[in-house]
């Protein structure tokens, strides 16, 4: 069975939709690969991209659901040698030289990690990264040394992250860059990414189940109920969203936000000052407490700015549920308006006047949730991914066995 090297920069027990999605995919595979996992961070800590290289707390190579998984962490000298990395750190450079000292990081990155990932993934057959900037390269070069395809499914956000010189570069330098949809696909050519190299691969999830009374009764929890999932960072929208439940239970509707998912920088300064009656912030859950309240929910509901892979998202809709989205085009890749959600944009009055449709005639709005359970089964359940996926690899893993045996034969 051929070995597959997957490079990601955080991995569970770190929570994210990134990291749930790639260990399904992992899982799925493991029918045709054996898989070698590498990641930086195997802990759900603070996320500060950049200041990780250098001050990342260490972790020890771990198991996680019978997957091993090595750790790209530093070790004392690393942070030595890692030092090169908080440059662009320093606000004088950092304003100057930010995109030269950038690419000095990845480098420096790649450089330190090198050698034991090209020992980990010693005699695998392809690499995959799921990240880009000092993972990616650090992936990219051990790729190179071993003479295999490199596949990367980068998670750009333009005009966020991702979309780097550097990274543009390393991703042209891949046999194949996945794009999650059509939307991520047409970004990625647009930022200069070669449009032979861009495929879609999409995203999925595995099957659920819930007990939606059983959440119900344990959070006595009466009338709508509306559900966030994610990381409590503000272009979430999770502060319009409880302003706007705030507001209407004030008005006296009978309506309970539920907000799940990992604190952010300031959140928890914020839910003691605006968080009142009705809204509950229960933080991390079990993956079963979660798939609970997904049942239990009424609609779910991510006003979100940015985003680029909202599984939670595809979980709603097999739950059932009708999805209220933020207008962006990374959810109108995924989300048919009218038909299996609906949009609004990030703000309090305008999330109020969505909710108080939803309370008004919840009725009216259940087909959007039989519609998205039935997108789910026909395009997002994570098997089809995976098919897709195992396709690419035997057709990138062809194409450089006929690239190699062509080289060897012009020598």
């Amino acid at each position: 069975m051929n070995e597959i090297g997957f490079v990601s920069r955080r991995f569970l027990p770190a929570e994210g939709g990134v990291e749930h999605f790639l260990y399904d995919l992992v899982t799925a595979l493991r029918q045709d690969y054996s898989p070698r996992m590498a990641a930086q961070i195997l802990g759900d800590g603070p996320d500060f991209p950049g200041v990780d290289d250098v001050l990342a707390r260490y972790y020890p190579d771990d198991e996680h659901r019978g997957l091993v998984i090595k750790a790209l962490a530093p070790s004392g000298l690393d942070r030595l040698r890692l030092l090169p990395c908080a440059l662009k750190l320093l606000p004088g450079l950092r304003r100057v030289a930010y995109g030269p000292l950038k690419a000095l990081a990845v480098r420096t990155f790649a450089r330190v990690y090198l050698r034991r990932l090209t020992a980990h993934f010693e005699n695998v057959a392809l690499i995959h990264s799921f990240a880009f900037d000092g993972p990616g390269l650090l992936g990219c070069r051990a790729a190179a040394r071993l003479k295999v395809p490199f596949v990367i499914t980068p998670f750009v956000h333009p005009g966020k992250w991702g979309d780097g010189a550097q990274n543009i570069a390393l991703y042209n330098a891949a046999d194949a860059v996945l794009a999650l949809h059509a939307q991520d696909a047409e970004a990625l050519k647009n930022l200069g990414v070669r449009e032979e190299l861009v495929r879609t691969c999409g995203v999925g999830i595995n099957s659920f189940s819930g007990q939606g009374n059983r959440f119900r009764e344990k959070h006595n929890i009466r009338g709508l109920m509306v559900l966030f999932i994610g990381r409590m960072i503000g272009h979430k929208g999770y502060r319009e969203l409880t302003r706007a439940a705030v507001r209407l239970r004030q008005e006296g509707r009978e309506i309970t936000l539920v907000l799940i998912g990992p604190e952010g920088e300031h959140s928890e300064k914020f839910f003691k000052a605006h968080a009142g009656d009705g809204v509950l912030v229960l933080g991390q859950i079990s993956d079963q407490e979660k798939n609970d309240a997904l049942f239990a929910c009424d609609l779910f509901c991510l006003p979100s700015k940015s985003e680029i892979m909202p599984m939670t998202i595809l979980e709603a809709w097999w739950a059932g549920k009708p999805v209220l989205a933020g207008d962006i085009p990374a959810l109108r890749a995924f989300v048919d308006e009218g038909k299996d959600g609906l949009f609004v944009r990030q703000g309090t009055d305008a999330l109020r006047e969505a909710l108080l449709q939803f309370i008004t005639v919840p009725g009216h709005f259940r087909h959007l949730g039989e519609n998205g359970r039935k997108k789910v089964e026909e395009h997002y359940l994570i098997r089809h991914v995976a098919e897709r996926t195992r396709d690419l690899y035997i057709e990138v893993m062809q194409r450089k066995k006929e690239v190699t045996r062509v080289t060897l034969s012009n020598t």
